[in-house]
C-alpha cells in the first residue's frame, strides 16, 4: 500500500478475521494525513439489494469521491438533472435508475484520468457475498482500471478482500493469506477475552487448546471462548472444558451443528422462527421490529395488539430481549448499532439497533444447513419460500389487528412508534409475498388474509396503508384496490396461484375500474407482472372463443343468446389516457404484446409499439402491424437510427425490417414525438458537423452521416432524395464528405451530381469540407463526377502542398481560371509548388499552361531564388531550364552564383556556370567581385574558370587599384597567389591606389612563402615607398612580423633608416620582437654593438 498504484487482494476461509484487518486497514490509511482520498465499500451479504451489489458498490464509491473531484461531480450532476427532466423523478415508483454499467463507465473515467493530482484509495471488503457471478466480474473489473491506471500513471490503489471460493486463480496478483498470518492476533484476542478465568494456569490450558484448533479461524476461536464464558460461569471442571474443545470439530459448519444441537422440540420452533425473520427480511430489523416479529405468527389466533404483547416470546425491555435473542439463537444472532435510522419522535427512543448473524458463515449455515433440515421446514420443502411464507402471513396478521386498523388518525410516526413492525410491513410485505410466488408455493389465502371480504375493515387497513405508503412506493398505485374488485387485490400482491385460482368468467370484474381508471389487466401490465398479465389475457381469449363457439350453436339452432365480450379490457384506457398495448410496449412484454394484439388491441395509433418492433428487431410483430394499418411514421427514421448507434452494418434482421416498412410505404422522416425510452443519450451531441448529431430529420442524412453505404442506396431506391436539406442546411453529400465515407460519397453522387453545388451552413459545400478534412480522395470524385463543381481555392493549395497531382490535375481541368490566381498572401500556385520542393507538381503546373514563375514574395524574393536558399538543386534545375528565370538576378545585394560560393554549394555552382550566363565578375554590395569569394571558398569549379580567362581579366583591378593577385598577396593567400603566378599572365609589378607594391601588400598579409617568392624574383625593389613613405621593412616593424624582417633584412638591401612621412623609421615603430631583430641587424653591420 506504499506504492503508488497497485491491486492488494487479502484472501482467507470464513471467520478468519478479513473483515476486521479491512476496516483497521482503512482507519490507519485515514489517519496517515498523506493527501490520499481513502474510501471504503464493505459488501454485506444479508443486507438490502445496495449492501451487496455492484450497483450500490459503485454509487457508495462515487458518492464518497466526488467531491474531491468537482470536474466529474458537476458532470454527473449535470446527466442526473437531464434525467429527471426527461424521464421525471428518481424517487418515483418504477422511476429511471441508474445502471451498473453507466456508473462502472464513469467510476473507471474518474478513477484513470482524474487521479493523476488526487491520490485514490479504495477498500472493497467481502466481495464473495455478492454473489460468485458478480464477484468474478467485480475482479475483472477491478485489474481493467488497473491497467488503465498504470499506462496512465494515475494513482489508485485497490485493496479488496474475499473467502478463497468463487473467486478462484489469478495467482499473480499481490495477495495475503489471513489465516497463515494472524496466530499471534488470535493468541490476544483469547488471553484478553479468558483473563478473568482463574487460575492461571486453568486458563492458560485452555488457551492454548483453542489455538491449537482455531487453524487460523477468528470466528471459531470466538464462539470456542464463549461456550468456555458459559462452561466456566456453570462451574464446570477445567478437564471438562478441556474435553469439550478437543472434542468439538475444528470446522465452523460442525461447531455451528453442536451449539445448534441438545434443544428442546419448542426452543428449535422459536429458533427457526427467529432465524427465518432475521435471514429473509428485506433489511435487518430493528430490536423494537424484531420483538413485535417474534411475537407474531402466522397462524395465531389473537387479533389485537395486547393479545400479541402478551405472548411469551414478548419481553418487558429492549435490553432483555436482546438477551432473550441471544439465547434463543445461541449466539449466532446479535445487535449492532446502526449508523442511520429514522427517527419517529423528536427525543424519542432510538431504533439505532439491529439483529444480524455474527457472521456470514452463520447465516450460511442457518440457510443450507439448519433451514433445510424436515423438521425445521413446513409442508413445502424450501427454506427460501417458507421463510418468506411465514414473514409474509406474520405481516399481514399484524396490519390487520384490530388497535392498528382502527388508528386511521394518527401520523405515519405515531403509527410506527406505536406498532413497530408497521414500517416493514407496509414496505415489504408485497416483496415477500411474490418471493413466495416466485418458490412456487400456492397462495390461496391472500384475501382472506387482507380482510377483503369484511368490507369496513378492508376499509380501514387501506386508509392506515395510504397514511403509510402515501406516495405508493412499495405497493402499486391505487393498492389496496378498496371498493373496486378482488382481482385488483390479487394482481397488486402479484400472486398468480392466488388469481388462477380466483379467476371466474365474470366480465364485470375484468372491466373493474380503479380511482385512476385502472383495469385489473392495466395494473398487471403497469407493474410489470407479465405471468399475471398473460393469466388474464388467455383466460379473456378463452372464455370468449367459448362463447362464440357456444352463440353459433345455439344460432344454428334458432335460440337467442345474450352476447358478452370478455376482450372490452384489451383496449380498456385509464385516467391518463394509457392503454394495456401502450403499457406492455412501454414495460417491453413481447408475450403480452402479441396476447394483445391476438384479442384484438388497436395497433394503430401506437406509434411505442412500432418503435418497440423495430427496436427489438420484432419481424412477425412488424409484419402484423403493417397488416393492420398501422401509422408508420417516423419507423424507417428510427431503424436507420438504430442502425447508427452499432459499430457495424450488418445487422441483416434490421435491413429485413428496412426493406419491410419502406415496400409499405413508410415515410423516412423522423417522429417529433419519439418515445423517451427509445431515445439514446449517445445522439446528444449539438455539432451539426459529428457523426452522432442529434438534430437530423431525415434518414438518408442519419445514414450517410455514418458511412452506412448499403442503407443509403436502399433508401435513395425508395425515393429518397440525395439533395435533401435538414437542420443547418446538412445535405447527405455534406454529411458523408463531414465523416470521410467515400464510398457512400459515391452512391450519393451518382444519384443526385448537382448535389456538389449545394452548400450548408455559412455556405459551405462538400468541397469545402474536403479542404478541411485534407479529404483527397473524396475531393477527386467529387471533381470528377460532381456536375459543376465550384472548386474552392484553397482546395487547390492544400492540394500542391500534399502533392496530390491527380487531384490538382482534375481540378484545373475542371476549372482552368485557377491557374492565375493567388493566395491571400498573394503567392500563386507556382509559388506554392516551388516553395514546398514539389518537383512533379512544379512539373505538372508547367505543362499545364502559363504559369508565372518570377513573382517576388512578401520578403522581394523570387521563386528561382527559393530554391537557391532551399539549396534545391532539381527545382533550381527545373526552373533553369524554363529559359524563363535570370540566373544573375540581384536579391539584396546578391546574386545566385554569390549565394552557391558562400553555402559551398559545388552542385549549384556547376548548374550556374553550366548555363554560360553567370556573371563570374559581378561585385557584391562591398564591391567584392564573385570569383574573389570562390577562392575565399575554395569553389574549384569558379577558380578554374577564372583562371582560365585572359590577361586583361586576371589584372581587372578593383576599387582599391589591387588585382586579384594583389588581393591574394594581401589576404596572406598562398596556395591563389602561387596559382596566379603560375598562368604568367598576372601582373608582379601592380601598384595600388596606395602606392603599395605587391612585396608591400604581401608584407601587410604576413604570408612568408609569399614575401619569399617576390623577394626570389631579382626586379623588385624592396625599399619602394608608398603614398605615405613606408617600405616594406617599415611594415613589418610596424606589424611585428619578425620573419617577414628577417627575409628583407637578409637580403641586405632593406635601409633600415627611411623615414615615413612622419618622420618614423623602422626601428621607431617596431612592434615585439622585431625591435631586437633590427637592434641585431644594426649591431652587426655597423659595429655599434661592439
Amino acid at each position: 500500500m506504499n506504492k503508488p498504484r497497485g491491486l492488494f487482494w487479502i484472501k482467507g476461509n470464513p471467520g478468519t478475521g478479513k473483515s476486521v484487518l479491512m476496516k483497521f486497514a482503512v482507519d490507519m490509511m485515514s489517519r496517515r494525513k498523506s493527501g490520499e482520498l481513502v474510501v471504503s465499500f464493505f459488501i454485506h451479504g444479508r443486507g438490502v439489494a445496495l449492501q451487496k451489489s455492484p450497483l450500490g458498490l459503485y454509487r457508495a464509491l462515487l458518492n464518497s469521491m466526488l467531491r474531491s473531484f468537482p470536474v466529474y461531480l458537476k458532470e454527473l450532476t449535470g446527466r442526473f438533472k437531464d434525467r429527471e427532466e426527461r424521464y421525471g423523478s428518481y424517487e418515483r415508483s418504477n422511476g429511471w435508475r441508474w445502471t451498473d454499467k453507466e456508473l462502472e463507465t464513469f467510476l473507471s473515467e474518474v478513477l484513470s484520468k482524474g487521479t493523476k493530482s488526487q491520490p485514490v484509495v479504495i477498500f472493497v471488503d467481502a466481495l464473495d457475498e455478492c454473489g460468485a457471478d458478480e464477484a468474478k466480474r467485480l475482479l475483472t473489473y477491478f485489474q481493467n482500471i488497473m491497467s488503465d491506471v498504470e499506462s496512465g500513471e494515475a494513482l489508485v490503489k485497490i485493496c479488496f478482500s474475499s473467502r478463497h471460493y468463487p473467486i478462484l486463480g489469478q495467482e499473480t496478483m499481490s495477495k495475503l493469506y489471513v489465516e497463515e498470518k494472524n496466530d499471534g492476533d488470535i493468541r490476544l484476542v483469547i488471553q484478553n477475552r479468558l483473563k478473568e478465568i482463574q487460575p492461571p494456569k486453568k486458563r492458560e490450558k485452555i488457551e492454548t487448546e483453542i489455538l491449537l484448533k482455531a487453524h487460523g479461524g477468528f470466528q471459531w476461536a470466538m464462539l470456542m471462548i464463549d461456550m468456555v464464558h458459559d462452561g466456566n460461569t456453570t462451574g464446570a471442571r477445567t478437564q471438562s472444558l478441556l474435553r469439550n474443545i478437543s472434542t468439538i470439530p475444528d470446522g465452523l459448519d460442525e461447531l455451528y451443528a453442536v451449539i445448534l444441537s441438545g434443544v428442546t422440540k419448542a426452543e428449535e420452533q422459536l429458533m427457526t422462527k427467529l432465524f427465518r425473520w432475521v435471514l429473509f427480511t428485506e433489511r435487518p430489523l430493528s430490536t423494537q421490529e424484531l420483538r413485535e416479529a417474534l411475537a407474531t405468527d402466522q397462524d395465531m389466533t389473537c387479533t389485537t395488539v395486547e393479545e400479541l404483547r402478551n405472548h411469551d416470546n414478548y419481553s418487558d425491555s429492549l435490553l432483555q430481549f436482546e438477551i432473550h435473542v441471544r439465547h434463543i439463537s445461541r449466539g449466532l444472532v446479535e445487535f449492532h448499532t446502526r449508523d442511520v435510522y429514522e427517527l419517529y419522535e423528536l427525543d424519542g427512543e432510538d431504533w439505532n439497533r439491529e439483529a444480524q448473524f455474527v457472521h456470514q458463515s452463520a447465516a450460511d449455515f442457518v440457510l443450507e444447513r439448519f433451514l433445510s433440515l424436515p423438521d425445521h421446514g413446513s409442508t413445502y420443502k424450501n427454506p427460501i419460500g417458507t421463510g418468506h411464507y411465514e414473514i409474509s402471513r406474520s405481516c399481514l396478521r399484524y396490519i390487520t389487528l384490530t388497535e392498528i386498523l382502527n388508528s386511521g388518525h394518527l401520523s405515519r410516526g405515531q403509527l410506527s412508534i406505536r406498532f413497530p413492525l408497521m414500517p416493514y410491513g407496509v414496505a415489504f410485505v408485497l416483496h415477500h409475498i411474490r418471493a413466495v410466488e416466485k418458490q412456487e408455493i400456492p397462495q390461496t389465502d391472500l384475501l382472506a388474509l387482507i380482510q377483503w371480504d369484511r368490507p369496513q375493515r378492508f376499509r380501514l387497513l387501506a386508509a392506515i396503508w395510504r397514511m403509510m405508503d402515501p406516495d405508493r412506493v412499495y405497493a402499486p398505485v391505487g393498492w389496496p384496490f378498496e371498493e373496486v374488485s378482488p382481482l385488483h387485490v390479487l394482481v397488486g400482491f402479484g400472486s398468480t396461484s392466488s388469481l388462477d385460482v380466483f379467476l371466474q368468467k365474470d366480465v364485470t370484474q375484468l372491466v373493474a375500474r380503479d380511482s385512476y381508471g385502472n383495469t385489473p389487466l392495466l395494473v398487471a401490465l403497469r407493474e410489470n407482472f407479465q405471468d399475471l398479465a398473460l393469466l388474464l389475457l388467455n383466460r379473456s381469449i378463452a372464455w370468449q372463443a367459448e362463447d362464440e363457439d357456444f352463440g353459433a350453436s345455439v344460432l344454428q339452432i334458432g335460440a337467442g343468446v345474450e352476447k358478452r365480450d370478455y376482450l372490452v379490457h384489451v383496449n380498456a384506457e385509464n385516467d391518463d389516457g394509457e392503454t394495456p398495448l401502450g403499457i406492455a410496449v412501454s414495460v417491453r412484454s413481447d408475450k403480452a404484446i402479441q396476447h394483445l394484439i391476438d384479442a384484438g388491441a388497436d395497433v394503430k395509433n401506437e406509434k411505442g409499439l412500432l418503435f418497440h418492433a423495430v427496436d427489438s428487431r420484432n419481424k412477425v410483430l412488424l409484419s402484423r402491424l403493417i397488416q393492420k394499418g398501422a401509422n408508420l411514421d417516423g419507423a424507417v427514421f428510427f431503424a436507420v437510427k438504430s442502425l447508427s448507434r452499432i459499430d457495424h452494418d450488418d445487422d441483416d434482421s434490421l435491413h429485413e425490417l428496412l426493406s419491410d416498412l419502406l415496400e409499405a410505404g413508410a415515410n423516412t422522416s423522423k417522429y417529433v414525438s419519439l418515445h423517451q425510452e427509445y431515445e439514446d443519450e449517445s445522439d446528444d451531441d449539438d455539432n451539426p458537423y459529428a457523426e452522432n448529431y442529434s438534430g437530423d430529420e431525415e434518414a438518408i442524412i442519419v445514414a450517410s452521416r455514418k458511412g452506412m453505404t448499403q442503407l443509403v442506396s436502399l433508401l435513395l431506391s425508395h425515393g429518397s432524395s440525395a439533395a435533401a436539406q435538414g437542420e443547418y442546411g446538412v445535405f447527405p453529400l455534406f454529411a458523408a464528405v463531414m465523416n470521410n465515407h467515400l464510398e457512400t460519397v459515391k452512391v450519393l453522387l451518382s444519384a443526385a451530381p448537382e448535389a456538389v453545388r449545394l452548400t450548408a451552413v455559412h455556405g459551405d459545400t462538400a468541397l469545402d469540407v474536403v479542404s478541411d478534412n485534407h479529404s483527397f480522395d473524396i475531393a477527386l470524385h467529387l471533381i470528377q463526377q460532381g456536375e459543376e463543381p465550384d472548386i474552392p481555392l484553397r482546395l487547390l493549395f492544400i492540394a500542391i502542398d500534399e502533392n496530390k497531382l491527380e487531384l490538382v490535375k482534375a481540378i484545373l481541368h475542371a476549372d482552368e481560371s485557377l491557374m492565375k490566381r493567388a493566395d491571400e498572401t498573394g503567392e500563386n500556385l507556382f509559388e506554392e509548388a516551388v516553395r514546398g520542393g514539389r518537383h512533379e507538381m512544379a512539373e505538372l503546373l508547367l505543362g499545364m499552361g502559363e504559369v508565372d514563375i518570377n513573382p517576388l514574395n512578401a520578403i522581394g524574393q523570387s521563386a528561382f531564388w527559393s530554391t537557391l536558399v532551399r539549396a534545391d538543386i532539381k527545382m533550381a534545375r527545373l526552373l533553369i531550364d524554363t529559359g524563363a528565370v535570370d540566373v544573375n538576378e540581384n536579391w539584396d545585394g546578391r546574386t545566385p552564383l554569390w549565394w552557391a560560393i558562400q553555402e559551398g554549394n559545388e552542385d549549384l555552382v556547376k548548374l550556374l556556370l553550366d548555363t554560360g550566363e553567370v556573371d563570374i565578375y559581378e561585385k557584391d554590395e562591398d564591391g567584392q567581385p564573385t570569383f574573389w569569394w570562390a577562392f575565399e571558398k575554395g569553389v574549384d569549379l569558379v577558380i578554374e574558370t577564372f583562371l582560365a580567362s585572359d590577361k586583361s581579366v586576371l589584372n581587372k583591378k578593383d576599387r582599391s587599384g589591387r588585382t586579384l593577385i594583389s588581393q591574394a598577396a594581401f589576404r596572406g593567400n598562398a596556395e591563389l597567389f602561387k596559382r596566379l603566378l603560375a598562368t604568367v599572365r598576372a601582373d608582379t609589378e601592380v601598384i595600388d591606389y596606395y602606392g603599395s607594391t605587391l612585396l608591400s601588400l604581401a608584407v601587410h598579409g604576413g604570408n612568408d612563402s609569399i614575401i619569399q617568392l617576390l623577394l626570389d624574383r631579382t626586379k623588385f625593389d624592396i625599399n619602394v615607398k608608398d603614398l605615405y613613405g613606408r617600405t616594406p621593412l617599415w611594415w613589418a616593424a610596424f606589424k611585428g612580423y619578425k620573419a617577414a624582417a628577417k627575409l628583407l633584412l637578409n637580403t641586405g638591401q632593406a635601409d633600415i633608416e627611411t623615414k615615413d612621412n612622419c618622420g618614423q623609421t623602422p626601428l621607431s615603430v617596431a612592434q615585439g620582437g622585431v625591435t631586437d631583430i633590427l637592434l641585431d641587424y644594426i649591431g652587426r653591420n655597423t659595429g655599434w654593438m661592439e
